[in-house]
């Protein structure tokens, strides 16, 4: 039987939309879009990655514009232009359609993900509703409402939000199957859904499967078969919309093991679970504090989790919520420890863990104390208001201020000095600096060029009788003379998105 919502309930569900939507749209665009924001809005130009294609070592006079919509392609030609990245189409497509109406702005592009992060708001809400009813899926609400992990990435332009909201939905689907039985319309649901969710973002493998798990389990008969065969068309179904194309991706992609993620000190597996322990605590008071706050609480938050697994004999409704976690959260913990990797330094990649702690949580109740029988989970709710209001207080800092950057080369250059664009990854290009620049300088003049290495002979003997250029680069620390032999460094400015250094000539240019 589906619980009872009353009006007094659903007037508070409002209350708790509202307060998100205001959270999650205050100054969302204060803070500089990073570089994956850009890059997300270049790919949703139907054109792939162009910034990785310009032509290197090589002084440019045209001022191609990657991110702007006046010379995009089709939306649907997203599909057949992803090479040099490995997610799916379906954020990119959305975000296309998204910007056809409201621009490319920081503010227009971010909203999409608040949109999204707040409709999850509503789809948490109703799985928790008919699992555990609706007092406890208020609390979970207002959790996952003020938890400023939730928050931070409703505020970035990027794939996570809708990728909750998809997961969300692939377990409302399967637990009104579970519930009220396999009809078309529940499969359908599921069967999309699914779809959705894995065209995403290929994290999405780990949740499909413990949700299929989920369903053996707790499924019985015919709504057992009919449900695994939905999640058998949803396979199907992604491998003909997606397969070809990725095994492109896969061939044209620069690095299966990029150096950021890779585990550079030693005790590396002491370190995995230090992260892993902290993510909890992450997930609710966002990363910086999470990586602030000492282990004994991140390890008590961790008990309070475990202590839920220990109810499950007697509340068997908490196992969509353990296998949420284990899908997430666990299977990347699992795959940094035998890559010798760090993806769980980076809380996006397993932010689609966090409904699981959020519910967790919400589900802790002791009804001998009454009124007090929700004692703990509104207490977080209490304390997550509290970080929530430091955090508006003091603002979120940006993750690589392009924006910054952007305004000092233009404030320290004249409109036609040459700029330089260095970066030696493979993973990223220089030309993705290029990119960033011209986004918040759109009617730059400058000529530039890109390298990938140290300036040879060619190269500087391009740069002719200049006397100064600005050098750009991701490294805060780099020395401009190993670059561009010859030449000295003067000024430089350094901020979270690299580092521009105004270079003079060593001495002129001889004259004949």
């Amino acid at each position: 039987m589906t619980p009872h919502t009353t009006r007094r309930q659903l007037v508070v569900l409002g209350l708790v939309l509202a307060v998100g939507a205001f959270v999650r749209f205050y100054h969302i665009s204060a803070s500089s879009l990073w570089l994956d924001e850009i890059w997300s809005i270049e790919m949703a130009r139907g054109q792939g990655s162009l910034h990785d294609l310009l032509p290197d070592g090589i002084i440019h006079t045209d001022q191609p514009d990657l991110t702007g919509l006046a010379n995009a392609a089709p939306w649907w030609k997203i599909w057949s232009h992803l090479q040099r990245v490995i997610h799916p189409p379906l954020y990119f497509v959305v975000m296309r359609w998204w910007m056809d109406f409201f621009g490319n702005s920081s503010a227009a592009i971010r909203s999409l993900s608040t949109v999204a992060s707040l409709l999850a708001i509503i789809v948490f809400f109703d799985v928790c509703r008919l699992l555990h009813g609706t007092r406890i899926a208020l609390i979970a609400a207002a959790i996952m409402t003020l938890a400023i992990g939730q928050i931070n990435i409703a505020q970035e332009a990027r794939s996570y939000p809708q990728l909750i909201l998809l997961g969300l939905c692939c377990c409302d689907a399967l637990v009104r199957i579970q519930l009220f039985g396999a009809n078309s319309r529940r499969l359908a649901a599921l069967a999309i859904s699914l779809v959705a969710f894995m065209l995403t973002h290929y994290f999405a493998a780990g949740p499909v499967a413990v949700l299929g798990l989920y369903a053996l389990i707790r499924l019985r008969g015919r709504n057992r078969t009919r449900a695994i065969a939905a999640f058998a068309a949803a396979g199907l179904i992604t491998a003909v919309l997606w397969g070809w194309q990725f095994q492109d991706q896969m061939r044209t992609f620069p690095s299966f093991r990029p150096d950021f993620l890779q585990e550079d000190m030693p005790g590396h597996i002491v370190h995995t679970f230090a992260r892993a322990i902290r993510l909890p605590m992450q997930y609710l008071g966002g990363k910086r504090f999470g990586e602030k706050t000492h282990l004994p609480l991140n390890i008590a938050v961790v008990l309070i989790l475990i202590y839920s697994v220990a109810r499950l004999r007697s509340k068997p409704e908490l196992l969509l919520w353990i296998l949420w976690l284990v899908g997430t959260a666990g299977w990347i913990t699992a795959m940094d420890l035998a890559h010798d990797s760090r993806i769980l330094e980076y809380l996006h990649y397993t932010i689609l863990a966090s409904p699981g702690v959020y519910a967790l949580i919400a589900t802790i109740d002791w009804p001998k104390l009454g009124r007090f029988r929700s004692a703990l989970p509104l207490g977080a709710i209490a304390a997550l208001a509290v970080l929530v209001a430091l955090q508006l207080r003091n603002g979120v800092r940006a993750n690589m201020d392009f924006r910054a950057l952007s305004h000092y080369v233009d404030s320290h250059t004249t409109p036609h000095e040459l700029l330089v664009y260095y970066h030696p990854g493979e993973f990223t290009s220089p030309g993705a600096w290029y990119m960033c620049y011209k986004y918040y300088s759109p009617h730059s003049h400058h000529p530039w060029m890109t390298l990938h290495a140290a300036a040879d002979a060619d190269v500087l003997a391009q740069l002719g009788p200049r006397q100064s250029l600005m050098l750009i680069s991701a490294d805060t620390q780099l020395e401009g003379s190993a670059i561009l032999p010859d030449w000295r460094t003067e000024q430089c400015f350094s901020n979270s998105a690299g580092r521009a250094c105004q270079m003079a000539r060593l001495a002129p240019t001889p004259v004949h």
